[in-house]
């Protein structure tokens, strides 16, 4: 079982996702397992347990129904799910995060710059970011 989420990290969580993505209904909570050798994020669905899907909607709950499903102990964390019509764009920045430092190499860390978005570190240790209000083509 995963370790329980303590008040003070689930504040540093709440503090740090961007109210506007918050308010958003279109959260899962998530469990680190290993496939294939390799760490991965499994979503679940936080008010029935089973897994979600990031293509349907009735799996996906509010932030703090999210949260509060990670704060009993049986998540990892919790995600945003990037939908189809959604004002948002994710990126997935791999290798370039040194696994000893955290350092970010100086493009990547540039282009996280270059716009506000909200980033986190993935369990294999890169980075993904999820940008505010990105034009999509």
């Amino acid at each position: 079982m995963s370790a329980v989420l303590t008040q003070a990290a689930a504040h540093r969580l709440l503090s740090s996702v961007p109210l506007e993505l918050r308010a958003r209904v279109q959260w899962v909570c998530w469990r680190r397992e290993t496939r294939e050798g390799k760490p991965t994020k499994l979503p679940y669905n936080a008010r029935t347990g089973t897994l979600a899907s990031t293509t349907e909607q009735n799996t996906w709950s509010s932030f703090e129904t999210a949260l509060c499903a990670c704060e009993r102990g049986t998540y990892d964390g919790v995600g945003y799910v990037i939908a189809a019509d959604d004002p948002y764009t994710g990126v997935d920045l791999d290798h370039c995060r040194d696994p000893l430092t955290g350092e970010i190499a100086p493009a990547p860390l540039a282009a996280l710059q270059s716009f506000a978005s909200y980033a986190e570190i993935s369990p294999s240790s890169d980075v993904r970011s999820t940008s505010s209000r990105t034009p999509r083509a």
